[in-house]
């Protein structure tokens, strides 16, 4: 009976060791996983964090775009404006003087016939 014993004793001995080992190298494999779970979900809020950031800066890029797009929308508009008046102005130029030469060339005509009549009454008198 101690034999048994002892044999038994033994077995249970070897194998609780086992169960004690692969329960250590489990505690062991748990623990990297978690730091490797840790560190992972550190590098993701590390991102998630940097993401942020970037759309914050590029959602204020986009309202100063928008704005310098406002602006130069406006600029145009009045640049447009202005060089209407000013194709206006032209245009009202070139009809006034269009109509300011047709009227020198009128009283030239006049003047003209006006000295030939005077030349052919002088002619006539003497």
């Amino acid at each position: 009976l101690t034999a048994a014993s002892t044999k038994y004793k033994d077995a249970t001995t070897a194998s609780l060791e086992k169960l004690r080992k692969s329960e250590q190298s489990q505690r062991e494999a748990v623990a990297e996983l978690t730091n490797d779970l840790m560190s992972h979900r550190g590098e993701k809020e590390k991102a998630v964090s940097q993401l942020k950031a970037k759309v914050d800066s590029l959602a204020v890029q986009l309202a100063g775009a928008k704005k310098d797009s406002a602006k130069a929308t406006s600029r145009m508009e009045s640049l447009t404006g202005e060089a209407k008046r000013y194709q206006l102005d032209a245009t009202n130029a070139n009809t006034n003087y269009d109509r300011e030469l047709a009227l020198h060339s009128e009283a030239r005509t006049a003047l003209r016939e006006a000295r030939s009549s005077l030349e052919s009454e002088r002619r006539l008198r003497l």
